[in-house]
């Protein structure tokens, strides 16, 4: 009788300490979950003074402010020189990524897409890209156009 009364104690105190170290791991993993995402306003990028498409999404150390500029600033080198077809722009999937590049010898880079920035918009990468490439097509294509000498003339 002895024997099984210890034996009982020695249970319930292992049951006891189970049901405090489980209690004490849900609360741990609960503090430890991540914040979900940040929303942020829409970070316009432009071309010309022309609204193209939004960056809502940071990307590794970068804000979405300041992937936006970036992506400006390569277009504007892109539209200045000529000497880059318009067709020349397009996509190309890495992984789970899709970066927009233009060039036919060289690549340059114009932007990269996350899932996370699909999924601000609601869609596939992708989708996402193949969206923004006809876009930048047509902004490059106005933004020289502008600037031809007939235009300008």
């Amino acid at each position: 009788m002895k024997r099984h009364l210890k034996c009982l104690f020695t249970r319930s105190i292992c049951a006891g300490l189970a049901l405090v170290l489980v209690f004490q791991y849900s609360i741990l993993a609960q503090d430890a979950s991540p914040e979900p995402d940040a929303t942020y306003e829409p970070i316009t990028v432009t071309l010309d003074n022309k609204p193209l498409f939004d960056i809502t999404t940071d990307s590794g150390s970068f804000s979405a402010a300041e992937r936006a500029k970036a992506i400006r600033k390569r277009l504007v080198k892109i539209a200045e020189d000529p000497e880059i077809p318009v067709e020349s722009i397009r996509t190309e999937v890495r992984g789970g990524e899709v970066l927009i590049i233009a060039g036919d010898k060289e690549k340059q880079s114009i932007a990269f897409l996350s899932p996370k920035d699909a999924a601000a918009q609601k869609t596939q990468p992708k989708l996402l890209a193949d969206r923004y490439v006809q876009t930048i097509r047509e902004s490059v294509t106005d933004y020289r156009q502008s600037r031809s000498i007939q235009n300008v003339l």
